[in-house]
């Protein structure tokens, strides 16, 4: 009956181990998700920051003034 109660032991604390494993397996893979979204939304802004910088430097500073007046009025 020792044996059993033994063997019962290592068997729980196996389990246990691989579910702590598999848990922390499981918090890598959402926290690298979040990376992952965070990185496409910066490439997202960046990409609209530089066709913004493109277009601006096509302006002469009258046609910059003309634009920033037309965002602003309501």
């Amino acid at each position: 009956m020792a044996w059993l109660s033994l063997l019962s032991g290592v068997l729980k604390l196996a389990s246990w181990l691989a579910k702590l494993v598999n848990d922390r397996q499981l918090m890598d893979a959402g926290e690298q998700r979040g990376v992952a979204k965070s990185l496409a939304e910066i490439i997202v802004a960046t990409d609209t920051a530089a066709e913004v910088d493109a277009h601006v430097a096509g302006l002469t500073d009258a046609q910059v003034d003309e634009e920033l007046e037309g965002d602003f009025r309501t």
